[in-house]
């Protein structure tokens, strides 16, 4: 969990997308989870999760695709 939230933290401060960061943050929760997690089905579920976490955020990944996402402080309208 400490390494997908760093991860979380670190893509926010440098592309400032909420929805990027998230993204990212489960698909690393997921791959830490597959190497590290003491049971099967932890690393199950982080999959699902991180699985999720991408399906709720499909408009967003048009958005960051065309270039229209908004970033976090931000004063500019997209």
């Amino acid at each position: 969990m400490l390494a997908a939230l760093s991860v979380f933290v670190l893509s926010l401060l440098l592309t400032r997308f909420v929805s990027l960061s998230s993204i990212v943050a489960a698909m690393t929760l997921a791959v830490v989870s597959f190497f590290r997690a003491p049971a099967r089905l932890h690393a199950g579920l982080a999959v699902f999760v991180a699985i999720a976490v991408i399906w709720k955020h499909r408009s967003n990944i048009q958005r960051l695709w065309h270039g229209t996402e908004p970033r976090l402080w931000s004063n500019k309208k997209a």
